[in-house]
């Protein structure tokens, strides 16, 4: 893979990206998770959306906090989330 496009709905959030040094905020080790993946990729864009464009972002970040254990999916997510996937698009 060498392009990764990045979408949020949290401007602020989004801006940390370009920001170098070390994250001290509540979201600082994610963001640095965040950087890390990033670094693997050759071209790496983000841009803000509405919230409204974001919701099945939302839905999978909600769900993942329900797990009580770490779930990896590639390539195939979990049922429920093709519906919403189809959803968005149309």
């Amino acid at each position: 893979m060498s392009k990764i496009e990045i979408e949020g709905d949290a401007l602020n959030v989004l801006k940390t990206l370009d920001v170098d040094g070390i994250d001290l905020s509540e979201i600082g080790a994610i963001m640095e998770e965040v950087k890390q993946v990033m670094r693997i990729f050759e071209v790496v864009s983000w841009k803000h959306v509405r919230k409204k464009c974001n919701i099945v972002a939302h839905k999978l970040a909600r769900s993942a906090l329900k797990l009580n254990e770490n779930m990896y999916c590639q390539e195939v997510g979990p049922p429920w989330l093709h519906n919403l996937v189809e959803e968005d698009i149309m």
